[in-house]
Formats: structure tokens, sequence, C-alpha cells
């Protein structure tokens, strides 16, 4: 069933609604997101579409490249593949009861991986399943290894399945698969001399494996009766950070790539500045979290040459050299108060970026970081904020306006939801929605993507709305 339809997309054009059936493509039914894929590959298509009961074929036109522009309503088009494997680390094991129902689905779907860079583990595979990803190239799949080591691969999985590891990667290695590999790093059992093994054996497989990419263990205060697990300390990250500068100098000497790449939280943690721009190559696993800071603040660099200084405030300068306190609307004479909310982690980020942005603006922008109480004081990203952990961290505060990073209602966007801010769409982890945030704290609260040229636009839309 199609969930939705992209104004102006080929099959917008076309006439295919919201709600009608997807019945096949150019005369083949269509089982699974696979089959779609390949289908819509092609520049004309016939699609076999039901409305009410009644079946017709709509034909259409478009560019070899060009996605036809229908979301369904299951992301793999037939029934998910769920994950077998009962991780020590797993974060939905960590979840409260009560929250949303998709939240606690475990998805562990090969056919999703090259479309949306989501990691699989590969231990859920049948026979027929291995053989038709080799055989149709699935590339590039995204794989969650976490140690090469069998016995301590199966342990981190919970399951004796994941031992095939190796096999697994020669396998797509010999069929000319692409790979990017995740560790998630877990003080004590797949650090040290298992992660130099690790990284090393992954190297061998190169090029097939393209990269690594080490993101610290998430743990929440609701563990349970879930294994002891340590958290990355800042001394921890700091060490991670010299030996991966050491293994990136070796793979671009043998490999001509870096091929490891750390998370974002593991420099901010070791409070050590990210690395320039190239040591990223082509940011292959941005969606991980890696190097997102980096080409935010890269961003910020060029789009803040097009902004002026405001005059009114150079005039108001308390000296030479020393910039005046933004803020005030000569025209209005009165405070413009911006709230940019996010985690403890990424603020010291964006307060370097809003106060720059606020004293070129004459507007008083502050950030917000919000400790979460929901999951605990170990979890510091702005993804996992919940809708009354940013209530009562604003209750208090008086602003104009609260900008919100939409990687807190992520999973809206990814079921299909268009988040308008300005009609208060968007549902955070616990529920709550954006419209119900702005009416509790009785300021407009608008959702944008993480970057630096929408965070300007925002706060240029707003100030020109108000007079400003």
């Amino acid at each position: 069933r199609i969930a939705a339809v992209r104004a102006g997309s080929p099959a917008a054009e076309a006439g295919i609604r919201e709600g009608d059936l997807l019945r096949g493509i150019n005369g083949e039914p269509v089982g699974d997101v696979v089959d779609y894929r390949f289908a819509v590959a092609d520049e004309s298509l016939r699609l076999s579409i039901e409305r009410e009961g009644k079946q017709f074929e709509v034909r259409l036109e478009k560019g070899i490249d060009e996605e036809l522009g229908l979301a369904f309503e299951h992301p793999a088009l037939s029934r998910m593949k769920s994950c077998r494997n009962r991780c020590v680390f797993c974060f939905i094991d960590q979840l409260p009861r009560g929250l949303r129902r998709t939240l606690y689905v475990k998805d562990d779907d090969y056919r999703l991986s090259p479309m949306h860079g989501t990691f699989v583990t590969l231990t859920n595979l049948d026979p027929d399943e291995w053989r038709r990803l080799l055989r149709l190239r699935l590339s590039p799949l995204y794989v969650s290894v976490h140690a090469l080591d069998p016995e301590i691969r199966s342990r981190l999985l919970g399951t004796p399945r994941a031992a095939a590891i190796r096999e697994q990667l020669e396998q797509l290695a010999q069929a000319d698969i692409e790979v990017h590999t995740q560790i998630v790093l877990c003080p004590g059992l797949n650090d040290g001399a298992v992660l130099e093994e690790t990284v090393g054996g992954l190297a061998s497989y190169w090029p097939s494996v393209q990269s690594v990419g080490i993101v610290p263990v998430g743990l929440s205060s609701h563990r349970g009766n879930l294994p002891d697990l340590a958290s990355l300390t800042e001394e921890g990250a700091g060490e991670l950070a010299e030996w991966a500068g050491k293994r990136q100098l070796e793979s671009l000497k043998h490999l001509g790539s870096r091929f490891v790449f750390l998370a974002d939280e593991i420099y901010l943690l070791a409070g050590l500045p990210f690395p320039p721009r190239r040591e990223y190559g082509d940011f292959p696993q941005l969606e991980n979290g890696i190097g997102i800071a980096r080409r935010f603040l890269d961003e910020w660099m060029v789009v803040k040459r097009g902004l002026g200084r405001n005059e009114s405030q150079s005039e108001r300068a308390d000296g030479p050299g020393r910039p005046s306190k933004p803020g005030r609307s000569d025209r209005l004479g009165k405070p413009s108060r911006i709230i940019l909310a996010t985690g403890l982690l990424a603020a010291p980020i964006l307060e370097r970026v809003t106060r720059e942005l606020g004293a070129r603006m004459g507007a008083e922008i502050t950030v917000e970081a919000v400790p979460n109480t929901f999951f605990g004081d170990r979890i510091t990203v702005a993804g996992l904020l919940t809708g009354k952990d940013l209530a009562a961290a604003l209750g208090t505060r008086r602003a104009d306006l609260v900008l919100l990073p939409e990687v807190m209602i992520r999973e809206s966007l990814e079921l299909g939801e268009e988040v308008n801010a300005g009609a208060g769409s968007g549902t955070f982890l616990d529920g709550w929605t954006v419209k119900r945030l702005a009416e509790a704290l009785g300021t407009p609260v608008r959702v944008i993507p993480a970057s630096a040229r929408t965070l300007i636009e925002s706060v240029t839309a707003f100030l020109a709305g108000n007079g400003m």
C-alpha cells in the first residue's frame, strides 16, 4: 500500500495517489523492496495499480536515476526481517515500557541496508536469502561486525550464528559487494587487542570493506537484569583517538584510505578538536554519526561569509574590537530571544556558532543543553531527548522561538511523516508531539535539519517575520 506520493514526482504526475495498492511493475509482481528497486531502475514503467477494488495500469517515463516518488506503509514492502540476536549492548532492550510499539521493533533487514545505510548483522539470513544477496550484489552493505573473533562476536551478539562473520565477509568480497562496517565499542569486551585484531582483519578485505566506524556503547538507566557494561571514559576516548590517528596513517599508506573513523561523540568526550574535512574522505559513515559535526562547522564557515554584521549593532559596540551585546531590534526596541535546544554532547559545538550568529544578526541566540532524565545521565545525544525532558528544561526559559534538531523526531521522519514545524507535527520518543511541546512552553517550536545553513535560514525567517 502506498503511504505517500511526493508532490511533483513522476508518480504524482501520473496520477498515483496515497492509499493505492501497487500490484506490479512492467508485468512482474513486486515481492519486496529489492524487487521494487530493480524494477524502477527502468526509464519506462508500467505500474499495475489497484484503487477501491478496481485495477488499472499507469504508464510513465522518468530519468534513469530519478526516484519514482512513492513511500510505502512498510519500508521493506513485505514483512520486516527481525533481529534474532541478544546483543549485550542492545539499546532497545534498555527502553522503558510504555513507549510507542514501533520503538520496540528490532529490525535486521539486509534489504534495507543498501538504501538507508542501516547496519545489519547477517545472522538471520537463510541459504536462499544469502544466495539472493550475493547474486544481486546488493551494495553498499552496512554490517555490524563488533569483533572478528568468532567467540567474542558470538558473546557480544548473544548467538552462535554470529561466529561465521569472516566467511561471510569473504563471500561478499568475492561478489564484489562494497561493505561498510561498524564496531560498537564496549570497554573491556572488544577494545584493546580485540579492537586491533578486528580492524586489522577488516583491512584484509579491502577494497570490499571500505570503512570501519567505531561508536561508543550507549547505556541507559533502564538496564534492569541486563549484563553490566562500562561506558567509554574521557581518558579512554583520548587513548582511542590517539590509537585511531596512528591506525589511519598506516591505512592511508597501505590502502590509500584512512579506513577507520570515530564517532563525533568520541572526540567530544575526549575534549579534542574534530579532524579536518580531508581526513573524513567522502564521509562514508555520516548516517552513523561520524563527521556530522565537521560538516556542520565547515558549512558554517562558508555560509557565514554571506552574513553582514548588523550595522546598528556595530554602532553600539562596547569598544574597539568588542562586539556589542546582541538581541535588540532597533525597530521594536525589545529583545529577540531564540533558544536552540540540544543534548549535552553537542552543546559546546553549537555555542561557538550561535554566539557568532547572534552577533552578526542582532539577535540573542542561546544554546540549551538539555539533560536526559528519561534515559539517564549517561545518554547525552540530542536524538534520545524526549518531549518531557525538553518541557522540563525549557519551561522556565523565556523565548520568542525554540529550535530543535530533527534528529529528536527521527522516527517520525523514517515512517514517512513530513515534519512541518508550523503545523506542530513530529513525535518524540515518549509520545509527546512538537505541537504539545509548543503549547506547554507557550512558545513557537520549529524543527530543523542539523545544518548551519538551515539554522541561519530559520533565524533569518523568524527575524524578518517579526520586523527585525
